[in-house]
């Protein structure tokens, strides 16, 4: 995720195994995109840890993806490039609770 010069959400998204049904790129306006965590890790600057995405009701939005691709657990981290946010990196799994204090930490050291 990337939003370009017009505020639009650019995502491109690849995935593997069941998830692979989803992979697509798109652009929305960031209006549509509330409750994505690709969003809020942009927005905030800061790693979004979902455990049980399905179960989350600020992402009711996106429950249908989540099902439709089996996503139990994601997490989006932010990608800095000179001083600012430039990308969101996400990864969704298929189990819940995928995510734990463990994991962000190898993922943030990367």
């Amino acid at each position: 995720f990337a939003p370009d010069a017009t505020g639009r959400a650019l995502c491109a998204v690849v995935a593997s195994g069941p998830a692979s049904r989803v992979s697509a790129s798109l652009s929305l306006p960031l209006e549509a995109t509330d409750g994505a965590i690709s969003v809020q890790a942009f927005l905030r600057g800061e790693v979004v840890v979902e455990s049980r995405f399905h179960a989350n009701a600020v992402r009711q939005r996106w429950s249908w993806a989540a099902t439709a691709a089996e996503v139990g657990s994601a997490i989006a981290l932010p990608i800095s490039r000179g001083g600012r946010i430039w990308a969101v990196f996400t990864i969704a799994a298929a189990q819940d609770d995928m995510f734990d204090a463990e994991v962000v930490r190898l993922l943030e050291g990367m």
